[in-house]
C-alpha cells in the first residue's frame, strides 16, 4: 500500500494552491501538525534546511506537541545548538583539526543563521547579534541575506543610520538580479522602510517615498510569476505600517 505524503504548507496559502510557485527556490515545506502549526513559516524552514529527511526522521520533535510557540522555538534552538557541537567536535577529530567555519563554511553558515533567525524571533537581541555579527565578520558583504539581516538587527538595536546605508545598495542588488517586482526586493525595501521611518519625523517623507515604491512593486507583481505574492506582500505592508506608526 502506497503511503500518504505529509502535508506541509508554504509560506502563503497562494502558494499552498500553485504547484509552479512550489518550484521557487526559496519555498519549502513546513509540517502541517500541532508541533510546526503555531511557528510562523520562515522560522520553521531556517530551522529544517539544516537536516536532511533522515535526519529530520530521528529529531526528538513530538507532531502533536501543545507547549507555547516561544517554547517550541527555545526547543529548536538547543537542537541547533547539539547539532553544531556534532559538527564542532567532527571538525576537531579529522586528521587536520580545524573549527567548522573552516572545514564546512556553508554548514556552519547556515546552522548559525537559523540560531539568529530563532533568537530574533524570541526577542533575544543581544544573543541575534552575537550570531549574525559571526557571520557578517567570516562572509563580509558577499551575502545578501546576512547583510539584510544584519540591518534588521542594527534596527533592533536603534542603530537605524547604519542599518539604511546596508539597505541600499542591497536594493539595487536585488532589484537587478530578481527584478524590482520579486519578493526579496520587497523584502528588502521593508527592512529600509524600517530603518528610516525610526530616524524620525524629519525622514518621514523620505519614509513615504519608501511606502510608495513597495506599493509600486506589489503592483508590478499582477501578471509575472510572483503574481501569488500581491495579497501576502500588501498585508505585510500593512503590518509593518501599523508597527511603525503604532
Amino acid at each position: 500500500m502506497a503511503t500518504t505524503a505529509t502535508p506541509v504548507r508554504f509560506s502563503t496559502a497562494n502558494v499552498n494552491n500553485s504547484a509552479p510557485a512550489q518550484n521557487f527556490p526559496w519555498e519549502k515545506g513546513v509540517p502541517v501538525n500541532p508541533f510546526w502549526d503555531t511557528i510562523d513559516w520562515v522560522s520553521s524552514t531556517q530551522f529544517l534546511y539544516n537536516f536532511s529527511d533522515s535526519e529530520r526522521a530521528e529529531l526528538p520533535i513530538d507532531p502533536n506537541s501543545t507547549a507555547s510557540p516561544d517554547d517550541k522555538v527555545k526547543f529548536l534552538i538547543s537542537l541547533l545548538d547539539a547539532k553544531l557541537a556534532r559538527e564542532e567536535e567532527a571538525a576537531a577529530a579529522s586528521s587536520s583539526p580545524k573549527s567548522l567555519a573552516e572545514t564546512k563554511p556553508k554548514v556552519w553558515r547556515n546552522l548559525i543563521f537559523a540560531k539568529h533567525v530563532l533568537q530574533s524571533k524570541l526577542g533575544l537581541v543581544s544573543e541575534a547579534g552575537k550570531s549574525i555579527r559571526a557571520l557578517a565578520e567570516r562572509f563580509g558583504e558577499k551575502d545578501e541575506v546576512l547583510q539584510q539581516a544584519l540591518a534588521n538587527q542594527l534596527v533592533a538595536e536603534g542603530d537605524y543610520v547604519v542599518a539604511e546605508k546596508i539597505m541600499g545598495p542591497i536594493v539595487g542588488v536585488l532589484d537587478a538580479d530578481l527584478t524590482k517586482a520579486s519578493p526579496q526586493a520587497i523584502g528588502a525595501r521593508r527592512a529600509l522602510l524600517s530603518a528610516v521611518w525610526k530616524q524620525g519625523v524629519e525622514r518621514r517623507a523620505d519614509a513615504e517615498k519608501v511606502v510608495a515604491d513597495i506599493k509600486e512593486s506589489i503592483q508590478g507583481m499582477v501578471g509575472t510569476k510572483y503574481e501569488v505574492y500581491v495579497g501576502s506582500e500588501g498585508e505585510e505592508l500593512e503590518r509593518l505600517l501599523a508597527e511603525l506608526k503604532g
